[in-house]
């Protein structure tokens, strides 16, 4: 994930940023709530609170019961 030019970033927007290539490099590989957290060095809550936009706007997908993304 790109470092900021001069002017401190959102940390939120980044770790989002950061989500968003991380789920597309996986492809069509599902990926559980814990294994992203874990990735990307947040919080489950805060992971959780940071699909939740992406998944409304249909970005990121679920499965049926809601604990896979892709």
């Amino acid at each position: 994930m790109p470092k900021g030019r001069g002017a401190r970033g959102v940390k939120s927007a980044a770790r989002t940023v950061g989500l968003l290539e991380l789920l597309a490099a996986r492809g069509e590989q599902p990926s559980r709530l814990h294994q992203l957290a874990e990735e990307l060095g947040a919080p489950r809550s805060s992971m959780y609170q940071l699909l939740q936009t992406p998944v409304d706007c249909g970005w990121v997908r679920t499965d049926a019961t809601g604990s896979l993304y892709l």
